[in-house]
C-alpha cells in the first residue's frame, strides 16, 4: 500500500508502471493511468500482486547470488532513478548492480517478476527461452523505462514463472522502444494530464472508467441536456443490457439441462468443438483439457 507521500510523488512523475500500462493496455490502460494522475485512488492490490510481493524477497536473493557468480555486486535495493533528459520520467529499481571489469564498470538494474501463481489457467508462453529477448510486452516496456532513467545499456529480469521455475534474462536496450516510451509520455502528459482531461473509454479500461465515474459527485435534481453522443451511449447501454440478460437466461437454462441430462453422474467426457471450454456458472463447471487425450473432461460440482 502506497503512503500519501508516495501517491503525491507518483502523481507528479511518469513511472515505469505508467509507461507499461499506457502502452500495453493492461491494468486499466491509459485511462487508469491518467485518472490516477488526476487524483483517483490507485487500483487495490489483487491476489497476484500479493503473491508477487511475498516471492520478491527470495527471488531477488536468488538473482543476486546468480549474478555474483559472474562478478556483479549490489549497489542498492529499491533505488529511485530519474531521467537526465526528461526529469519527469522516474523509476524505482528493484536491485541496482555493478560489475567492475578491469578499469571500467558496467551498471545494470534487476527487475523482479512472478507469473502464473494466482490462476491455474494463466498462459505463460510469452516468457521465452532465457537466452532470448522474449518477455511479456508489459515487462519489456517497464525495463526500458528503467533504462531510460538509469542510462544503462542492458538490464536483467529475474522471473519466477509457475511451472518453469526461476529464470534470468538479460535484456538489451532498444532505442526504438525508448523513443516510443518518451513519445507516449509526452503526448499523454501534454494532452491529458496537464489539461486535466481524461482519455477516451475503450474495452481495456471499461471497468476502471465505470468505477471512476460512479464515484464522481452529482447534484440532486440537476437536469442534463441530451446530446447526440449521450443518446447514442444510452441506446448502446440498453442494447447491451438486453443482450446480457438474454444470455444469462440461456446460460441458466443450459446449466439446468446439463445437470438434468447427467442425472446422478459425477463427470462425462465430450469432444471439444473449439479447444478448451471453461464454463463458469452457479453449478461450478470445470473443464480440464490434456494434450495427450483427444477428449475434454468436464466435471460438474453440484454443491
Amino acid at each position: 500500500m502506497l503512503t500519501e507521500e508516495q501517491l503525491k510523488e507518483r502523481q507528479s512523475h511518469w513511472t515505469a508502471t505508467d509507461s507499461a500500462r499506457a502502452i500495453s493496455g493492461e491494468y486499466g490502460g491509459l485511462f487508469a493511468v491518467v485518472s490516477e494522475k488526476l487524483g483517483a485512488p490507485p487500483q487495490p492490490e489483487n491476489e497476484a500482486m500479493e503473491i508477487g510481493s511475498a516471492l520478491e524477497g527470495p527471488l531477488g536473493q536468488w538473482a543476486i547470488n546468480k549474478l555474483r557468480e559472474a562478478g556483479w555486486q549490489v549497489l542498492g535495493k529499491q533505488v529511485p532513478a530519474f531521467s537526465k533528459t526528461h526529469p519527469q520520467l522516474s523509476a524505482t529499481v528493484d536491485v541496482s548492480m555493478v560489475n567492475n571489469i578491469g578499469e571500467s564498470s558496467e551498471y545494470a538494474c534487476v527487475e523482479l517478476k512472478t507469473a502464473g501463481f494466482a490462476s491455474a489457467y494463466t498462459d505463460n508462453s510469452d516468457w521465452g527461452d532465457v537466452d532470448s529477448q522474449d518477455i511479456p510486452l508489459y515487462v519489456m516496456i517497464q525495463v526500458h523505462h528503467q533504462m531510460l532513467c538509469t542510462g544503462d545499456q542492458f538490464c536483467f529480469v529475474a522471473a519466477w514463472v509457475h511451472g518453469r521455475g526461476r529464470l534470468l534474462y538479460r535484456i538489451e536496450r532498444d532505442e526504438k522502444i525508448c523513443d516510443a516510451i518518451v513519445a507516449v509520455y509526452e503526448h499523454v502528459w501534454d494532452n491529458y494530464v496537464a489539461k486535466k482531461v481524461l482519455p477516451p473509454i475503450t474495452e481495456d479500461c471499461a471497468e476502471q472508467a465505470l468505477a471512476f465515474y460512479k464515484n464522481q459527485p452529482t447534484v440532486a435534481r440537476q437536469e442534463v441536456k441530451p446530446t447526440k453522443e449521450l443518446e447514442d451511449a444510452v441506446d448502446m447501454y440498453e442494447h447491451c443490457r438486453s443482450v446480457r440478460l438474454g444470455i444469462e437466461k440461456q446460460e441458466k437454462i443450459s446449466a439446468a439441462k446439463v445437470l438434468r441430462l447427467m442425472g446422478n453422474g459425477d463427470f462425462c467426457r465430450i469432444k471439444p468443438k473449439k479447444g478448451v471450454r471453461i464454463v463458469k456458472t452457479k453449478i461450478k463447471a470445470f473443464v480440464s483439457n490434456h494434450p495427450e487425450r483427444t477428449q475434454t473432461t468436464i466435471k460438474i460440482d453440484k454443491g
